[in-house]
C-alpha cells in the first residue's frame, strides 16, 4: 500500500500486480476513510477512463475518529466517541503539524489505537478536513477584519448572535454557505483569461443599493489537483462593490445563488403548496421533546405528560394562522433541501420564541423538529433577507442587543 496523505490518494499493491491499482479516499468504506501507508485492505476492481481503479475498499485494520484535548500539563490527548483518552506525539501525525496551522482543540482526526504498557496511544493520526469549503479552497487571511469590513459597507442586518467566539457568525455561516451553493452550481465568475482572478457574488448590497462581490486571487494554479489536505488555490482578498476600479469591466454581474438554486430544483420548491391545504401534520414528538432546550423557556421544565399537549395544541393554533396567511411559511435550505419554517409562540398573540420546522415524506407534510430563532434565521437568510417576515421581526431585537454588545467589544 502507497498512500499520499494529503492529495488523499494513492496505489493498492497486490502480489499479481506489484504496479498496483489507483485508489481514492472516497471509495474507502469507513469512516475514517484516509488509508495509512503499509495498511492490509480488501477492494473491487472498476474499469475508470485510465484504467482499472479501486473501489468498495475496506479495511482489515482498526481505525478510529477521535477529537482534539488539551491535558492538564499542556499536552494533546485524542477523546475518541465512547470517551478513551489517547496520549498524541507531534512525530505521529501523518500530515505534519502545518497542515492547517497550529492544532486546535476540537478538530477531529483519525488515528490507529495501539495499547502499550498500560498507556492507550493514537498513531498515524491525520487531521480531519472538515473545514467550509471557502476555506479549503481560500486562504482567509484577517478574516475578522475583512468580515468587520463588509459589515460596515454592506447595508445593515441582524448579523449578531449568541456568545460566540466569533465576532460576526451568522454573516460567517451566510458567506460560507453562500459560496458553497455557487460553487456547487457554476456561479464563480473568471473574467481575466489568466484565471487569476475569481469573483462571486455575496448577495448583499452596499447602502447605495451596489452588489457587494468577493475577490479571489489565485495564489498557484487553480488547476492542480485538489487533494484531502491540498494547500488553498487562491487568497480571499476582500469585499468590493461592483463600481470598485480594482474589477475588471464585467459584461454582467456574477449571478446570485438564489435564482440558479431555484432554477436547479424548480420554482414551486419554493412554496410548501402540497402541504399547505393539509388540516393535520405528523409531527417527531419524542425528537421535540428531547431537545427542550430548543423550546420556549418557560416550557423547558414540564412534565412529560403536561409538555407534549402544550406542543400539540401550539402547533395547532400556528397551522390555524397559516391556513389564513400563507405568507407566515418562511423557506429555508439545509442539507441540499427545501424546508419551511412556522412561528413557535408560546400562547395567542406572543412573541414567536422558536420555530417549527415543516419538512416532507413523500406527499405528506412533517414538523421534523424545532429550531431556536438564531438557528432559524441562520438558515432561512441563506434564501433572502427576512425583514418583513415573523422571523425577521422576531430576531431582530435580541439581535440589535447583541450587535450594540459586540461593535462595543471590537471597537479600539
Amino acid at each position: 500500500m502507497f498512500f499520499h496523505v494529503r492529495r488523499g490518494f494513492g496505489r493498492i499493491r497486490t502480489d499479481k500486480h506489484p504496479g498496483g491499482f489507483f485508489v481514492h479516499y472516497s471509495e474507502v468504506q469507513d469512516s475514517a476513510q484516509i488509508l495509512v501507508p503499509r495498511e492490509l485492505v480488501s477492494f473491487r476492481l472498476a474499469q475508470g477512463p485510465k484504467g482499472p481503479f479501486a473501489t468498495k475498499v475496506k479495511r482489515l485494520g482498526l481505525r478510529m475518529r477521535g477529537v482534539l484535548h488539551h491535558g492538564r500539563r499542556g499536552e494533546w490527548l485524542v477523546c475518541d466517541d465512547d470517551g478513551q483518552v489517547y496520549d498524541l506525539d507531534f512525530d505521529d501525525l501523518l500530515a505534519g503539524e502545518g497542515t492547517f496551522g497550529q492544532l486546535r482543540a476540537g478538530w477531529q482526526v483519525q488515528f490507529s489505537p495501539l495499547f502499550e504498557q498500560g498507556t492507550s496511544m493514537a498513531k498515524e493520526v491525520v487531521v480531519c478536513d472538515t473545514r467550509p469549503l471557502l476555506a479549503q479552497m481560500a486562504r482567509l487571511d484577517l478574516w475578522p477584519e475583512k468580515l468587520q469590513a463588509l459589515v460596515a459597507l454592506a447595508s445593515p442586518e441582524p448579523w449578531a448572535a449568541g456568545p460566540s467566539s466569533k465576532p460576526w457568525p451568522l454573516l460567517e455561516n451566510y458567506l460560507f454557505e453562500t459560496f458553497r451553493l455557487l460553487h456547487q452550481l457554476g456561479g464563480l465568475q473568471f473574467p481575466a483569461r489568466s484565471r487569476d482572478l475569481a469573483l462571486w457574488n455575496t448577495g448583499l448590497l452596499t447602502h447605495q443599493g451596489e452588489e457587494i462581490v468577493c475577490r479571489l486571487e489565485a495564489i498557484q494554479s487553480p488547476a492542480a489537483p485538489k487533494g484531502y489536505l491540498a494547500s488553498p488555490a487562491w487568497r480571499l482578498s476582500g469585499f468590493s462593490p461592483l463600481s470598485d476600479r480594482r474589477l475588471p469591466e464585467l459584461p454582467v454581474a456574477p449571478p446570485l445563488a438564489l435564482p440558479l438554486l431555484l432554477r436547479e430544483h424548480g420554482s414551486g420548491a419554493f412554496f410548501p403548496e402540497a402541504f399547505f391545504l393539509q388540516s393535520t401534520l405528523e409531527a417527531d414528538w419524542p425528537h421535540i421533546m428531547e431537545r427542550s432546550e430548543r423550546l420556549p423557556r418557560a416550557w423547558r421544565s414540564m412534565p412529560e405528560g403536561m409538555l407534549l399537549p402544550t406542543l400539540q395544541e401550539a402547533l395547532r393554533w400556528t397551522l390555524k394562522r397559516w391556513q389564513r396567511q400563507p405568507s407566515l411559511a418562511v423557506p429555508q435550505y439545509y442539507e441540499n433541501d427545501f424546508q419551511w419554517l412556522l412561528p413557535l409562540e408560546a400562547g395567542p398573540g406572543s412573541m414567536p420564541e422558536a420555530a417549527w420546522v415543516l419538512g416532507k415524506t413523500g406527499q405528506q407534510g412533517r414538523i421534523s423538529t424545532v429550531l431556536p430563532l438564531e438557528w432559524a434565521y441562520q438558515n432561512a437568510r441563506l434564501l433572502g433577507v427576512q425583514d418583513d417576515t415573523w422571523l425577521g421581526r422576531a430576531w431582530q431585537p435580541a439581535a440589535d442587543h447583541l450587535t450594540s454588545r459586540l461593535q462595543a467589544l471590537i471597537q479600539p
